[in-house]
């Protein structure tokens, strides 16, 4: 994550992005992150992350912190972000051929 960070400060810094750039990226990028954990290890609640761009502070700087640290969804369980909507949703069905691949890389771990 950190590194993801930095390359996205850098595009802001090169000026080829700007923060909500990075922002959106990442709200995307967990959401879809989440979902694929999901249909690798199945579940009973998923909520969907939508950003609103609208509401963004236009004066921002991306911190990865804001959305993700790790062992928690968020850096903080009882911050909401403004800028991002959690849309419950049905949890995606468990597939088969993913649970396999994530038991064989969990298994690279051990």
């Amino acid at each position: 994550m950190r590194e993801a960070a930095r390359i996205a400060v850098n595009r802001t810094v090169a000026g080829v992005h700007f923060p909500i750039d990075s922002v959106a990226g990442q709200v995307l990028g967990l959401t879809l992150g989440r979902y694929f954990i999901q249909r690798a290890q199945g579940g009973t609640q998923f909520d969907a992350w939508r950003f609103d761009g609208e509401r963004y502070p236009g004066t921002h700087d991306f911190d990865f912190h804001n959305l993700f640290y790790a062992g928690s969804e968020r850096a903080d369980p009882n911050a909401d972000p403004a800028y991002v909507d959690l849309i419950p949703s049905q949890p995606p069905g468990k597939s088969l051929i993913l649970e396999w691949l994530w038991s064989e890389a969990a298994n690279e771990w051990t």
